[in-house]
């Protein structure tokens, strides 16, 4: 008897200091302790694990209240779309060890799993269609270069206009379906402007044309002064040496798309610049590389 209330004195006396530890260490089980009242973090600091938690009784909601991690919940069995229910982002469960097969059986879009930072590849070769990664905000050329045809981006909603702008080839769009007359009647409209970044450069030098990549620029037509003073982004100045035509095909497809095809016209293998707002930095220095380009391009 003596005994007996010598261990419930050193019970009460652990638990009236918070001694969760040698609680544990004394044999005193989970439940015990449980029903000694303490709380989910308290055993936590004790060193019980979230699976000990779960089969003792604990929700999800007490355990991520009790502070354990993405990866302790994965290992004590919730799946990733329990924890994303919960709140957890796809970078957390990533993180955590989920595979990016788990994460979209949980329902997390293309667009969640892009911000993950699963690559454009990894998300082709996990099944997402060329429609599923638009809509994540991946761009034209983007899904080009990793390897979507033509036909796929056509199946997508695009034109033939859009696809020439994202640099597919003749033959690719050819072999999307496309007849040389489809793509004779668009390379009809399009201006040739020779060597356009040998003339945009050496104009930027001597102060010809202002260069701004924040602004396509003032003109709705071809200005017939000159535009010294009017500053203009890449797309803005290929389109204003298209001259009339230039203007017209902006009219029909918008600045960024008409410098682009008027960029392919000229070069239809070289890599457009990305006319967003980037950098006035970056698109001169684009600018000077393709003129050095040019300038070592053999003639026809």
């Amino acid at each position: 008897m003596a005994e007996e209330k010598t261990i419930n004195r050193s019970f009460l006396a652990m638990l009236a200091s918070n001694q969760t530890g040698a609680l544990r260490s004394a044999g005193y089980s989970l439940s015990d302790l449980i029903s000694a009242g303490y709380s989910a973090s308290a055993l936590i600091s004790a060193g019980y694990s979230a699976s000990a938690l779960r089969s003792a009784g604990y929700s999800l909601s007490d355990l991520i209240s009790a502070g354990y991690s993405a990866s302790a919940l994965r290992s004590a069995g919730y799946s990733a779309s329990a924890l994303r229910s919960a709140g957890y982002s796809a970078s957390a469960l990533r993180s955590a060890g989920y595979s990016l097969s788990d994460l979209i059986s949980a329902g997390y879009s293309a667009s969640a799993l892009r911000s993950a930072g699963y690559s454009l590849s990894a998300l082709r070769s996990a099944g997402y269609s060329a429609s599923d990664l638009i809509s994540a905000g991946y761009s034209l050329s983007a899904l080009r270069s990793a390897g979507y045809s033509a036909s796929d981006l056509i199946s997508a909603g695009y034109s033939l206009s859009d696809l020439i702008s994202a640099g597919y080839s003749a033959s690719a769009l050819r072999s999307a379906g496309y007849s040389l007359s489809d793509l004779d009647a668009l390379e009809a409209e399009i201006p040739l402007v020779e060597k356009p970044y040998t003339q945009l450069w050496n104009d930027i030098q001597a102060k010809k044309r202002a260069f701004d990549q924040g602004t396509f620029g003032p003109f709705e037509r071809a200005p017939e002064k000159n535009i010294c003073g009017s500053p203009m982004c890449t797309a803005g100045h290929l389109v204003h040496m298209g001259g009339e035509a230039g203007y017209a095909l902006k009219a029909k497809y918008g600045w960024a798309k008409a410098g682009a095809l008027i960029h392919f016209k000229a070069h239809p293998d070289w890599p457009c610049q990305n006319f967003g707002t980037i950098p006035d930095a970056w698109a001169l220095a684009y600018i000077e590389e393709m003129a050095e380009r040019e300038a070592s391009e053999v003639p026809a």
